[in-house]
Formats: structure tokens, C-alpha cells, sequence
């Protein structure tokens, strides 16, 4: 059995982090995220405080309430309109008011998922200021950016987020030696720094251009078993 002796690097490629960011502008209220620390989907990284959220929910409320009263007109105007020609142009500029009013609460109701609000069960009793901000994938915060009450723009980075069970050995191929190489064939690694020790993997594609960096082609391998080794990125 013929083997290739190939150098390479250990990644976490693109599709397997995330960078955690503000939804809007706010103060950020709480941290949750720390260096290190492993997190799953889901989990609450950060408290934002946005304090214009208040007003947004209001006008999503007094909207709602007057859709209420908006639909009574419509419904009265309509049972008027075969005896009362004043009421047949009141039925019309009563229906085009609740399309509107109708639209406008949709169009709240979208921003106000956006900041993971249910508007359904909304009430002036449990009306929030706060955005929580939570882990869009399971992984090791790799690093944090911010610290509680600071100040942040929509889209500031807090945190990153990296899955290392996705770690991947991506090996340098050169060009003489492509046609030995196919998805499929199994791997065995060694570290410099710990020669007595390997993990198998399996390759799972080949890049189709040139690292011009390295000159040379990137395999990619699946790393099987870490083997208990504290592997990094």
C-alpha cells in the first residue's frame, strides 16, 4: 500500500463560525459570553438595552386598538349602506382606513420579531426595553469584543462563536500529485509537537483552485476521532 506524505493545517472553515451582533443600536446591559466558555444554539450571549423599544411596542399597541375600533365603523357603515347613501361613502373611507391601520400593524408586528418580540401576546403589562441575544449555533466563544455598558450600533460585533467539532485538516496538495488524490481516502496525522500521537481522518473533496499562497491544491479531511487531543483552529 502506497502512502502520500502531505503538510497541512488544522481550520474551522467559514460555514462553521458565527459572529454574534447587536440587532440595533442600545447599551449592552449584560454580558454572558466569556472566552472560552461553550455554548449551544440558543443560549443567552448578551442583554441589549434599547430603550426606543418601548415606543415601537406602543405604537404597535394603540394601533391594535384602534384596528378594533376601525373594524366596528367598517361593520356599522356596512349594514347602513343600502338605506343611506351617506353611508355607502363612509363604508369606503372606513374600509380603505382599516386596510391601512391593517398594514401598518403587520409592518410593526415585523420589526417587532425582529427583535424577538411575540407580538400576539403583547400587553401594556409586559411591554420591554430589553433584547436578548442569544447563540445562533452550538460552539467555543473564540473571542469577545465588547464589555458591558458599552454603547453599540446596530450590527457591532460582540462575539465569536466557532464550532470545533467541524475542525478539519485541510492538506497541501501539489500539482503532480493530484491524481493520487480522491475523496473517500482515509489519512493518518501527526503533530510536530506531539509525534507519538495521530488521529485519522477521511478526505472529503478537493478544491478545483490554486492556494496561491501555499502553490498548491487544498484536500480537505474530516477528522474521525481527536483522540482526546486539545486540537486548535
Amino acid at each position: 500500500i502506497s502512502s502520500l506524505p502531505l503538510t497541512g493545517e488544522l481550520r474551522i472553515h467559514p460555514e462553521h463560525r458565527a459572529t454574534v451582533s447587536a440587532p440595533a443600536d442600545g447599551f449592552l446591559l449584560e454580558l454572558r459570553a466569556s472566552l472560552n466558555k461553550t455554548v449551544r444554539k440558543g443560549e443567552v450571549l448578551a442583554v441589549l438595552r434599547k430603550t426606543d423599544l418601548v415606543d415601537l411596542q406602543q405604537q404597535f399597541l394603540e394601533n391594535r386598538d384602534r384596528l378594533a375600533y376601525l373594524q366596528t365603523e367598517r361593520d356599522r357603515y356596512a349594514a347602513l349602506k343600502n338605506d343611506d347613501a351617506t353611508a355607502a361613502k363612509n363604508l369606503q373611507k372606513a374600509e380603505a382606513e382599516l386596510r391601512a391601520a391593517t398594514t401598518t400593524g403587520q409592518l410593526f408586528a415585523a420589526k417587532l420579531r425582529l427583535y424577538k418580540i411575540d407580538p400576539d401576546p403583547l400587553t401594556a403589562g409586559n411591554v420591554r426595553s430589553e433584547i436578548s441575544i442569544v447563540a445562533p449555533m452550538n460552539g467555543v466563544v473564540t473571542m469577545v469584543h465588547l464589555s458591558a455598558g458599552c454603547a453599540m450600533l446596530a450590527g457591532a460585533a460582540i462575539c465569536e462563536v466557532a464550532d470545533f467539532s467541524a475542525l478539519d485538516a485541510d492538506l497541501f496538495v501539489f500539482e503532480k500529485d493530484l491524481l493520487k488524490v480522491k475523496s473517500g481516502q482515509k489519512v493518518d496525522i501527526s503533530f510536530p509537537g506531539a509525534p507519538d500521537k495521530s488521529v485519522t481522518a477521511t478526505l472529503f473533496s478537493v478544491d478545483r483552485t490554486l492556494d496561491p499562497e501555499k502553490n498548491a491544491v487544498r484536500a480537505h479531511a474530516r477528522i474521525d476521532n481527536s483522540a482526546g487531543l486539545n486540537l486548535v483552529d
